[in-house]
């Protein structure tokens, strides 16, 4: 009823634990709010849609980390290893209205580890068929796969 990577995605996709830990400090008119998350580790089984080509029910699997289906499916296991991702937000209140702010989500531009290389080679070789090839990173990522964000922003209050 369900294939690896359902399996996989209800059982290890999500990180092993997550930490959150975080430090909101006031010095008069500057404020700092640090956080710090550490995702744990976790893994997701995919297919390639057959891009293995090998024919009849029960291909070989002659690669570690590769599991063969009755179907005909190869998975292979794509792994992000224990991540911190920091956060920061500086705010200086320049007057009681008027405040001015610089942060960072995912300050230090942290990536999840690149999918499987197996499964990145099929997807991205148009001898197979796939047009997958431009998704290097894994869906399943739970801090996202754009890096670093940075922003500025200014608060008028009335």
């Amino acid at each position: 009823m369900f294939d690896a990577q359902a399996l996989s995605d209800v059982t290890t996709a999500s990180p092993r634990f997550v930490i959150n830990m975080g430090a909101l400090w006031t010095y008069e008119k500057l404020t700092v709010n640090l956080q710090e998350k550490i995702y744990g580790p976790s893994s997701e089984w995919e297919n390639d849609d057959l891009d293995n080509g090998s024919p009849g029910p029960f291909p070989a699997c002659p690669t570690p980390g590769v599991v063969c289906a009755a179907s005909g499916l190869q998975y292979f296991q794509t792994h992000i290893s224990t991540t911190a991702i920091t956060n920061i937000d500086l705010k200086y209140q320049f007057t009681e209205h008027v405040s001015l702010g610089i942060g960072a989500l995912n300050a230090f531009n942290r990536f999840p580890n690149k999918l499987n290389s197996t499964l990145l080679a099929h997807e991205d070789n148009f001898v197979y068929g796939d047009n997958a090839g431009v998704t290097q990173y894994p869906t399943f990522s739970p801090f996202g796969i754009n890096g670093g964000f940075y922003y500025a922003k200014a608060l008028l209050t009335f």
